[in-house]
């Protein structure tokens, strides 16, 4: 309101973290119309998936997978590493990166911290029963290299340039998430 001749302007030379911009019309009613179906109550995976996203704005993705136990420990089975877990329920989270100061935008992964925090609130939201088999982890991902030929139009003459171009390209559909363009 008063200006302080001593401060020319301000910067934020860091992402922020743990707010939320104001929501537009559109925003607001996908918000209430799946706050009306789901209640706040965790019923199917659909939910579970929307809850999250809900509470937690910095993720990119949420993908639930019924019947896997991935990152499960339970004392009284063998092996809980598995995708024929009747029952229980991985959650994987996938950070947003752009705009953040992600040390690898390509692998991105959430906070140990953050982790449980997801946990801690969705299991208030489902039934106690599906809360003690549900874990929240990060993605495994898997590096992939691809090799291929390219004929570029004559037009194109600048093939050093184009080369670039489409090597970009091909990681922006492949990573979506650490692109603007993605979100």
């Amino acid at each position: 309101k008063v200006k302080d001749p001593n401060i020319k302007t301000i910067e934020q030379p860091y992402s922020s973290f743990g707010g939320k911009v104001k929501e537009t019309s559109g925003q607001f009613y996908l918000r209430t119309s799946e706050r009306l179906r789901h209640k706040e109550r965790g019923i199917t995976i659909w939910d579970y998936e929307r809850i999250i996203l809900q509470e937690f704005p910095d993720l990119y993705k949420v993908k639930c997978i019924n019947h896997t136990a991935y990152g499960y420990y339970d004392a009284l089975a063998d092996n809980m590493d598995s995708e024929f877990a009747p029952g229980y329920v991985t959650v994987i989270v996938i950070p947003k990166t752009y705009n953040q100061n992600a040390v690898n935008p390509y692998e991105p992964r959430v906070t140990k911290a953050e982790l449980l925090q997801i946990q801690d609130m969705i299991s208030k939201k489902i039934s106690p029963f599906a809360a003690r088999k549900l874990k929240i982890i990060n993605p495994l991902y898997e590096q992939i290299k691809l090799e291929f030929e390219v004929e570029f139009h004559k037009e194109y003459t600048d093939r050093g340039f184009y080369e670039k171009q489409l090597n970009e390209d091909i990681k922006k559909y492949l990573s979506p998430w650490a692109y603007s363009e993605g979100k």
